[in-house]
């Protein structure tokens, strides 16, 4: 977790020092610590972005002039952080990306995807596309990616999806077993997707218009669309029990999903053996997506304002709003702004949009 002041916490358990300390917890870490992270000079870096893998952490420290530097810890078994530093790393500054200019990091199981200031991709580690597979990306501008066990999405400026890997379970929402090169996403050609979440053997998508799609592994309910719980189903949009809401985040855990929608309130699918649905240990297998009660995390009658839901393999995080309960003002009409801002052939639209 990082917080506006650019510090990191982190908790769980620290094999392969994962969590950027020495030392390792048998039960895993239940109190969020504070990660000293320290240039050369012994500065405190200002971290902007994080990336957690299944054995490795990725971060992004901003300087001074946009300036920004890849730091990486744990494992590097698959070269997920990077090329002939070693593995079982402390926070390490992974200086082979310094002129690269990237400004994201998604993390997969074993992978890692760095995305630039000018829309261009660099993949690490096991299963990720080849130097020559991206060149099928030279002429898009890519704004956001989405990594799962051995798959990932990428998304370009105008929302459209290319997708690269695994498709085992239709966790791509493409035909066939895998996509050994990069191809469009043609289910999700109409639709401009703005946000992706991959996981295991799922995948959640995110429209401009705030619809949610998922795709993949339907075992435990956990796409909320109630098709069965037979694999390969194909991508296909959840309707029920959100009501129409827009959803404002969405995350694909191990046997679940958690969203949060832009007025605030939580929902979740799929497997709840440890709670990570928000609901009773006993209530298994939600194939819809049912409400989080956050009654209980209210504070002097004032309502919790959710803006961000994270699930990990086996539990969930709800992000609230600090102001607790004051709803924040939203731009509506991202559509007519996206048309308009493309009608005057401006290059970096897709940032605009998101400062709105």
């Amino acid at each position: 977790m990082y917080t506006a002041q650019g510090r990191v916490f982190m908790l769980g358990e620290n094999e392969c020092q994962k969590m950027g300390v020495d030392g390792t917890f048998d039960n895993g870490k239940r109190t969020p610590a504070l990660l000293e992270m320290k240039d050369e000079h012994g500065n405190q870096l200002f971290i902007c972005d994080i990336g957690a893998g299944y054995h490795h952490s990725m971060f992004l420290a901003y300087f001074d002039q946009n300036q920004y530097q890849v730091w990486g810890c744990g494992s590097n078994s698959h070269h997920e952080i990077g090329d002939n530093i070693g593995s079982n790393l402390k926070p390490t500054h992974i200086k082979q990306y310094d002129d690269k200019d990237v400004i994201k990091i998604r993390c997969g199981y074993y992978s890692s995807v760095f995305i630039t200031r000018n829309g261009k991709v660099a993949c690490r580690g096991m299963r990720t596309p080849t130097p020559h597979d991206l060149e099928a990306l030279d002429e898009e501008f890519i704004v956001e990616a989405a990594s799962g066990y051995s798959y990932h999405i990428f998304m370009n400026a105008e929302g459209k999806c290319f997708v690269h890997g695994d498709n085992g379970t239709s966790q791509l929402g493409i035909t066939g077993d895998r996509a050994d090169t990069i191809k469009v996403l043609t289910p999700m050609i109409d639709k401009r997707v703005i946000l992706g979440h991959g996981s295991y053997n799922h995948t959640v998508l995110i429209t401009d218009d705030g619809e949610l799609y998922t795709t993949g592994d339907t075992g435990y309910g956990r796409l909320g669309r109630n098709v069965g719980n037979k694999s390969a189903k194909g991508i296909g949009r959840v309707k029920r029990s959100i009501q129409g809401k827009p959803v404002r985040s969405a995350s694909a855990g191990g046997y679940h999903t958690i969203i949060s929608t832009w007025d605030g309130e939580a929902y979740a699918c799929g497997h709840s053996s440890f709670g990570q649905l928000g609901t009773r240990l006993d209530d298994y297998d939600t194939n819809y997506l049912a409400k989080v009660d956050t009654s209980r995390w209210e504070i002097d009658n004032k309502p919790v304002y959710i803006i961000q839901a994270c699930a990990t393999g086996w539990g969930s995080f709800l992000l609230e709003n600090s102001s607790r309960g004051l709803e924040i003002p939203i731009f509506k009409g991202i559509g007519k702004l996206y048309k308009q801002l493309k009608s005057e052939d401006n290059p970096f639209f897709d940032l605009d949009i998101k400062v709105m």
